[in-house]
């Protein structure tokens, strides 16, 4: 992707919803109190009262696991959810974090290639919020995965009906799941909610810091020399590879007015995050990865009052995993990545390495 992708706001016929490219833009949207959640568990509550409760579990998740909607049920959403990051951040400390993190390596140094993804990316990050939710870290990642298929309710208007039946099978599945796991029917939707978005963006995060690590061996280097540099080079990869590359499902409540245009209510949005990280308005020469750059704030983890609570958190299992290996250990590509074929996610399906201890 190069900085000309970045533009003013146009109308994508396919996906019938406004296309938000412009960092500035994209910034006003995310804090704007014009733009919510689109809610769907409304208008598919009454779909399933008139086929005999068929969508009961869909409409359980979709009603409030989203704490950044527009209803009160959200409101108490968000407050567990701080609630719960609270206590996360008092048991997983940076020390606590990084003995987890030097278990996971020590088997994988000087060792034949393995799958980052699966190895390191995806597994860190669902320990910690496998002990945040007391499940297993298998229980974690297989509801994640459902939640996915799940959250593909937002890519359109109007959901076909059999595509609104598998996501109910996937749905039965996370409620099953959890309930057997001896959870309350009144956390089921935040529970879940949370075993993937607590777990994908972190995930995305490290595996493209560790492509981008194998890629450019003297990036390595540096960063070995100079840890202060930790920081900005999660920073950098944030912004030049978000974890969501883009926000849909988003809907103008009232009348979003932008730098040089007004959108009425009700019309949708896809809200583009990878292309506003490389608008040369906000970031001069967006193309390069600077881990020394100014500028503006990444939007990778939101903006403003609704910035992800589990930010600081994502950011420090990420910077500490970074600090280890640079220490530490050698990266080495060990064959090629295989990105992920989501619209939305910067995430990979496999991701080959390699790690030689350092003498």
């Amino acid at each position: 992707m190069t900085a000309a992708a970045a533009g003013p706001p146009r109308w994508l016929d396919k996906e019938r919803a406004w296309h938000i490219a412009r960092y500035g833009d994209v910034a006003l949207v995310l804090k704007s109190e014009a733009v919510g959640l689109v809610e769907i568990a409304r208008d598919l509550e009454k779909l399933s009262a008139r086929m005999d409760g068929a969508f009961a579990n869909l409409v359980l998740l979709l009603g409030s696991s989203h704490p950044f909607q527009n209803s009160p049920a959200h409101d108490a959403a968000r407050a567990a959810l701080k609630a719960m990051m609270a206590e996360t951040a008092r048991r997983w400390t940076p020390q606590a974090i990084a003995a987890l993190v030097q278990d996971m390596l020590a088997p994988l140094a000087d060792g034949p290639p393995f799958d980052a993804v699966r190895t390191i990316a995806a597994p860190l990050p669902a320990s910690v919020v496998a002990q945040a939710l007391g499940l297993g870290v298998e229980q974690v990642q297989a509801c994640g995965a459902l939640v996915r298929e799940v959250s593909a309710v937002w890519h359109r208007d109007v959901t076909p009906l059999r595509e609104l039946r598998a996501m109910e099978e996937a749905a039965t599945g996370i409620v099953e799941l959890l309930r057997a796991a001896g959870k309350r029917h009144d956390e089921l939707a935040r529970l879940a909610f949370l075993t993937m978005a607590g777990v994908d963006t972190t995930a995305g995060l490290i595996a493209s810091a560790l492509e981008i690590l194998a890629s450019v061996p003297a990036l390595q280097a540096r960063l070995r020399a100079e840890p202060a540099r930790i920081a900005g080079f999660v920073n950098e990869t944030l912004r030049t590879r978000p974890p969501l590359k883009r926000l849909v499902g988003r809907r103008t409540a009232d009348t979003l007015r932008l730098a040089d245009r007004e959108i009425p209510p009700g019309v949708n949005l896809v809200v583009d995050l990878e292309r506003a990280h490389r608008d040369p308005g906000a970031y001069p020469d967006p193309d390069r990865f600077d881990i020394d750059r100014a500028g503006p704030p990444t939007l990778a983890f939101g903006f403003g009052a609704h910035t992800c609570i589990g930010a600081p958190l994502a950011r420090m299992e990420a910077r500490i995993l970074i600090e280890r290996l640079a220490t530490d250990m050698v990266i080495h590509a060990a064959g090629d990545a295989v990105r992920g074929d989501s619209p939305d996610w910067n995430d990979f399906a496999s991701l080959p390495l390699r790690l030689e201890r350092r003498i």
